[in-house]
């Protein structure tokens, strides 16, 4: 007989095996988060995969924020689910700190009416609801339906879709994944305030469409449920299987239900254009423009007209002065700097980094040539805005979440020292040589006087994407 083995003792190399097989553990669950090669053609960008099989010039021609569109295509069937799926959410369950409400919600239709889960009501601990088995027995035993917030924070294929759409819209684009249990109640209809790209990813989903009917393409953010009893039929009512994609419009009203009633959907909607409209963006920059145009232009230094006591008359006379304004716009006034576009820069994703080629940049000197890979994510401007319209400029509004680790203030993203290749990047001096401008908004500035300032998305906390609220005023 051999040798009988005794217990390892505490502290011994029994207790380090724990923890290299939970190190194990974790690696293989991280895995599942990595890029999947979807929408991925090695020549062309994402966006002609994303749309297939419509071409991105049939779509922004005719589709895209006119109608709505269903783009079927069996071929991405296999792949879909790799998006997200269970074993995603699990990965992600235990290997980050999850929160409810701000990383998912779980909802359920209760007398016509989207109804969250009631915390209080669970006997249990914060970290124990959270739990990855406790959440999925909520959802298949008492029916809730999942949303998971922004997946693109902790899935790499995500994030490099959702960087790419971004760049293409000039917008910040979010994702929210639905999972619906089989046999659920659909939850309510809701208002579609974003343009919004639903992609089924497993099982089938059934949603039903309601055009605008007041007003087409809506000018602000709206959150607002239905009750589907209070309503009209729906317009029109489109299956998705998986790997079809549905394109929704601004302004019309949606809800989704399962596709068939005993199986299980899953599906993710991606949204952009939240608060993106061409009157918002004159609302920030035309009192620039305004500034800028009458030092240059005497009428708009005249006196207002003594003749507009009437609704008529004030109409021609606008009518005059945009007709004049437009003859005036020239490059000497257009304003360079532009609030809705520094939003977008500090918010946006930070530029997608392929596996393996994190690492720390090589020490240079003053007399190197620097190449920048990603310069689609600098913004360069002169300081020149309008500082009497603050309020107006769009602005971060603090969440309940502010605290939590790797947000962009406590780690100086964007808004601390500029390093030393942000410098050369933008041609600029030292901060020590830059001069302060203190004239009128209506003295001249020489371009030896003009700041010059380098916003980049380079060092963009993935981790708090779309997260936080943004909200323009």
């Amino acid at each position: 007989m051999g040798k009988k083995r005794s217990a390892p003792n505490a502290g011994s190399s029994g207790a380090s095996v724990g923890k290299k097989s939970k190190s194990a553990n974790n690696a293989e669950l991280k895995k599942r988060l990595e890029d999947n090669g979807i929408f991925q053609s090695k020549k062309e960008k994402i966006l002609k995969d994303f749309l297939y099989p419509v071409s991105e010039s049939e779509f922004f021609s005719s589709i895209y924020e006119k109608t709505h569109k269903l783009f079927i295509r069996p071929k991405l069937a296999s792949n879909a689910s790799s998006l997200f799926n269970k074993e995603r959410f699990e990965a992600i369950s235990k290997t980050e700190q999850l929160t409810a409400f701000r990383d998912f919600t779980l909802l359920r239709n209760e007398n016509g009416e989207s109804t969250a889960y009631d915390l209080a009501a669970y006997d249990g601990t914060p970290k124990d609801f959270v739990a990855y088995a406790n959440v999925m027995r909520i959802v298949n035993d008492e029916g809730y339906t999942l949303d998971f917030n922004q997946p693109q924070r902790f899935c790499d294929d995500l994030w490099r879709v959702i960087a790419d759409l971004e760049e293409t819209f000039q917008s910040l684009v979010g994702a929210k994944v639905r999972i619906s249990p089989a046999k659920s109640k659909p939850l309510p209809p809701v208002f579609n305030s974003t343009d919004s790209f639903i992609q089924q990813l497993n099982g089938k989903s059934s949603i039903k469409l309601w055009k605008a009917s007041e007003i087409d393409l809506p000018p602000e953010q709206t959150i607002e449920e239905f009750r589907e009893d209070e309503m009209r039929d729906a317009d029109e009512t489109l299956v998705l299987s998986p790997g079809d994609m549905l394109y929704i419009p601004r302004g019309a009203v949606f809800s989704s239900t399962l596709g068939v009633e005993n199986e299980s959907s899953t599906f993710i909607q991606f949204t952009t254009n939240n608060q993106n409209t061409v009157a918002q963006w004159l609302n920030v920059n035309f009192s620039t423009f305004l500034d800028k145009a009458a030092y240059e232009a005497r009428w708009l230094r005249e006196a207002v007209s003594r003749s507009i006591s009437t609704n008529a008359e004030k109409r021609d006379y606008l009518k005059g002065l945009l007709l004049k304004l437009a003859e005036s716009v020239s490059d000497e006034n257009v304003p360079e700097e532009d609030p809705m576009r520094k939003d977008f820069f500090a918010h946006r994703l930070p530029p997608y980094k392929e596996p393996k080629t994190f690492g720390k940049m090589k020490s240079f000197d003053l007399n190197c040539s620097v190449r920048l890979s990603t310069k689609k994510h600098i913004y360069i401007f002169e300081d020149d805005h309008d500082d009497d319209n603050a309020d107006e400029i769009p602005e971060l509004v603090e969440s309940d979440f502010e605290d939590e680790p790797g947000n962009n203030e406590e780690n100086g993203k964007n808004g601390g020292e500029m390093s030393e290749i942000e410098r050369i990047a933008g041609n600029m001096p030292k901060e020590g040589d830059m001069e302060e401008d203190n004239k009128s908004d209506l003295e001249p500035e020489s371009e030896e006087e003009a700041e010059v300032f380098l916003l980049h998305s380079w060092q963009n906390e993935r981790r708090t994407h779309m997260i936080r609220q943004r909200i323009i005023a």
